[in-house]
């Protein structure tokens, strides 16, 4: 579910050009060295973490308000090389910060520090959940913990949540690094269960507490039987 993890203030954030990226754009590349830091003024961006295996790959949107390539300057890491793939996964506009002025803040910041950990501290609870699910080989507990993160009830009536109208099941396919068929059958056994609704373009969920169930396992979904 998003939330304001907003670390950098404006005035800090106003003395660097702000970069507009298309839908699609690579931002970083695994093994890149960075030399900048992106903060997203607006926008999704989907980053891909790549396992200490070298294979898993670990999904995550990342979205306003949050620092891209943040991790290893919290861990004090001199050598910033990303081990994420980062896209524009809708039009995005962030402001590109040098590392070495991210470096000097957190050394005299600490209420920016604070922030700033908090914020990734978040992104890594979600990293860690995924790859778990990710270990159990269940899609369906991904596809849910996936849908509770990106929900939001702003504009909605009481006990219904939406989806972004950027989020379709081909978004989630590729973000997820499932079968888009897969994706599909998860999202239409949910309708099903009278979890999901669909409006048009946009995905609702109408019984939260049965969809956290699905993700913790205590409910079961078996996408090879939906049709």
């Amino acid at each position: 579910m998003p939330t304001d993890n907003t670390a950098l203030n404006d005035t800090f954030l106003k003395r660097y050009p702000l970069v507009h990226f298309n839908k699609g754009d690579i931002l970083l590349r695994p093994g890149e060295i960075n030399h900048y830091l992106y903060y997203i003024k607006s926008g999704v961006c989907a980053c891909s973490i790549i396992h200490l295996d070298g294979n898993l790959i670990i999904p995550l949107l990342l979205r306003k308000d949050e620092l891209i390539g943040a991790r290893m300057e919290l861990l004090g890491v001199k050598e910033n090389r990303s081990l994420s793939e980062v896209s524009a996964h809708t039009d995005v506009e962030v402001y590109k910060i040098p590392i070495r002025d991210i470096r000097d803040l957190l050394q005299t910041d600490f209420e920016a520090y604070k922030r700033l950990a908090r914020s990734v501290i978040l992104s890594l609870d979600r990293v860690i959940e995924t790859s778990n699910m990710r270990g159990k080989g269940n899609s369906v507990m991904i596809v849910c913990n996936t849908l509770l993160h990106e929900m939001s009830s702003e504009g909605c009536p009481e006990g219904l949540y939406r989806l972004s109208d950027y989020f379709t099941i081909t978004d989630l396919s590729r973000i997820l690094q499932l079968h888009r068929v897969t994706v599909s059958r998860i999202m239409h056994g949910l309708v099903e269960k009278k979890v999901l609704e669909k409006r048009g373009r946009v995905w609702y969920i109408t019984d939260r507490k049965k969809l956290e169930k699905y993700q913790q396992g205590i409910l079961t979904l078996n996408p090879k039987a939906i049709s």
